[in-house]
């Protein structure tokens, strides 16, 4: 967990939910809920930019934010593969509306 970040529940987001029918005939339901990475809240800044190795001596701000806005696309495209092996997976599930 990065310094100065949270994972909290996104209670206004409904979970999702799944029943799933194992090999051996039992059902079970699954609830996956929402969670998002956000700031914590209090007196002392906690949020830092963070780059080891990357910035030269003599860097200047605009090549630290060029810099930190590339590696927040990287992050960005690993979430969004992540989120859609997810979903690849949730669609593997059987569907329960099948019957046996």
């Amino acid at each position: 967990m990065p310094e100065g970040w949270e994972v909290v529940e996104l209670t206004e987001a409904p979970a999702i939910e799944k029943i799933v029918t194992l090999k051996n005939g039992d059902e079970k339901r699954l609830f996956l809920k929402p969670f998002v990475l956000k700031p914590q809240h209090d007196d002392q800044p906690k949020f830092s930019v963070s780059n080891p190795g990357k910035v030269k001596a003599g860097s200047d701000l605009k090549e630290l934010l060029e810099d930190q806005n590339s590696n927040i696309s990287h992050t960005s495209e690993e979430m969004s593969a992540v989120l859609a092996r997810l979903k690849q997976l949730l669609l593997s599930l059987p569907d329960p509306t099948e019957s046996k």
